[in-house]
């Protein structure tokens, strides 16, 4: 399924010059291209410019690179009461985050048509795995869910790891649509974590 991946990559927030959860990043990097058979350099060594941007992080045949992008947050305010979310019938390419990117970019679009900020993918099973700028996780009865099948996000592992921290339970299962029974969230880099006020679910084509 992987074959045509020409490189893997993270997307990680820099705020004041300094990376959030660089290692933790670099070592989802790593065991993604570990994976897919692409070499790791033995060296490594990053220019991070000032101020406060989006960088990321490739790693290719040919080595790593660093692009950066603005980071344009949105306001709290858009999130307060959750946001809408669309489940779409498209296929996940699976775990690993790589340049594999048409289903991501395609539900992404479908999301856009009805005015929502997401959209969910699925595996070839019909389990939810993640969304297009984001992971999932349940939360119920001081019980965290991480969703498993598509890409375990970075700033969902930071999240669950406070959450445990404030008592919470927490566990991994691959869930259907109708088993996600609880309060959704989404966690992505480029806006932290916010709930899911509504789940439209689209009927294939």
């Amino acid at each position: 399924m992987f074959t045509n991946s020409t490189y893997v990559f993270t997307t990680l927030l820099v705020q004041e010059s300094t990376p959030l959860w660089l290692q933790e990043h670099l070592h989802r990097l790593h065991a993604h291209a570990s994976a897919l058979g692409i070499p790791i350099p033995s060296e490594l060594s990053f220019q991070f410019p000032p101020g406060t941007y989006l960088a990321r992080i490739s790693l290719r045949p040919s080595g790593y690179q660093l692009e950066t992008r603005p980071y344009q947050p949105q306001d709290p305010a858009i999130y307060a009461n959750g946001v809408s979310v669309v489940l779409t019938s498209e296929i996940s390419p699976g775990p690993y985050k790589t340049d594999n990117r048409s289903a991501y970019q395609k539900a992404y679009r479908i999301a856009q048509e009805h005015h929502a900020f997401e959209a969910l993918l699925l595996d070839q099973d019909g389990f939810v795995v993640d969304g297009t700028k984001s992971s999932l996780l349940l939360i119920q009865n001081k019980i965290v869910t991480l969703i498993e099948g598509g890409i375990d996000g970075i700033t969902r592992q930071q999240l669950a790891h406070d959450l445990s921290k404030q008592g919470y339970q927490i566990c991994r299962k691959k869930l259907k649509p109708h088993e996600l029974q609880g309060q959704l969230w989404l966690a992505g880099t480029g806006f932290g974590a916010v709930a899911i006020r509504s789940l439209h679910v689209l009927k294939p084509d």
